[in-house]
């Protein structure tokens, strides 16, 4: 594909569908894009935009309408002795406080992140677990039996470059989503290799009227404004609404819901609900979490 091109036929479509945004607003009796479910044709026009910017959608995109409003968290601060038990060393520094353990080493963030290397892995109750029907209830029991965790959500599993496994666990808001509260487990091979944990403790809903959503084809078509045309296909194979923000070392911070898009089971993007601004992008390799945009 010639992207040079692809640009200008992008931009021509952009404005061409602006037009059609701006003409619709002015007609008598359309209540707004955010105020009622999207028009059918005005979906159509947003995937032929996608598609030409070479995105193939693997889901069907959403047009209802929602409103929601922010919530209010606050970090939940782990045990370091339920977590790391017995230490023979602990290392303080800025970054990080750092326990070496028998079998494992601990990572405590003051933000309140934990990240959990097991030197020589734990080995899985029942090996040979090749499918997430079979590796998910064994990390679930894990982390129940090892961290005393309880309560949390199963949301993905993901395969990193090397070929290990990540399953991810988040917390369940009312039934959505807390990405930004989460448990990651990498498997590799038959044995679990590292836990890095976030955990938020929800305060109460701020008292304020709940303002609108943007609809999930609106989240997909900003998304791709942002990125651009790609000279590869790209399938997006997941759109999820959700809360998510960055990690703050603060008492507490208001979170926004935000539409989760996930591009070739490898990148995911956050994009604010409210203002289909992208808030934030990971790459399942990145060992630190999120990069900021």
């Amino acid at each position: 594909m010639n992207i040079g091109r692809a640009k200008i036929a992008l931009i021509i479509a952009f404005l061409g569908l602006n037009l059609f945004l701006t003409y619709s607003l002015l007609q008598p009796g359309y209540k707004g894009i955010q105020a009622s479910a999207l028009p059918a044709e005005e979906l159509r026009r947003i995937e032929k935009f996608i598609q030409k910017a070479n995105y193939i959608l693997d889901i069907p995109l959403d047009r209802a309408a929602r409103t929601g409003t922010f919530i209010t968290v606050a970090p939940y601060r782990v045990k370091r002795s339920q977590v790391a038990g017995e230490a023979y060393s602990v290392v303080s520094g800025e970054q990080a406080d750092i326990y070496y353990c028998p079998g494992k080493q601990v990572k405590f963030y003051p933000g309140g992140r934990v990240k959990i290397h097991y030197i020589s892995g734990i080995a899985l109750d029942r090996p040979g677990a090749g499918t997430a029907e079979e590796l998910q209830p064994q990390v679930e029991t894990f982390l129940r039996e090892n961290l005393n965790f309880q309560q949390f959500k199963f949301d993905l599993i993901q395969e990193g470059s090397s070929g290990e496994r990540i399953i991810t666990y988040t917390q369940n808001i009312e039934g959505l989503s807390l990405y930004s509260s989460y448990i990651k487990v990498t498997v590799t091979g038959e044995r679990i290799n590292s836990v890095d944990l976030f955990w938020l403790e929800p305060l109460k809903r701020p008292q304020e009227r709940p303002m609108k959503i943007i609809p999930a084809a609106e989240a997909v078509l900003r998304l791709v404004e942002e990125l651009g045309p790609s000279d590869h296909p790209c399938h997006i194979i997941r759109l999820d609404l959700g809360f998510y923000s960055q990690e703050y070392e603060a008492e507490q911070w208001d979170v926004p819901p935000v539409w989760r898009i996930i591009i070739d089971g490898q990148h995911t993007y956050y994009i604010n609900a409210f203002t289909g601004h992208l808030e934030n992008s990971m790459n399942i390799n990145e060992e630190n979490g999120p990069s900021k945009f």
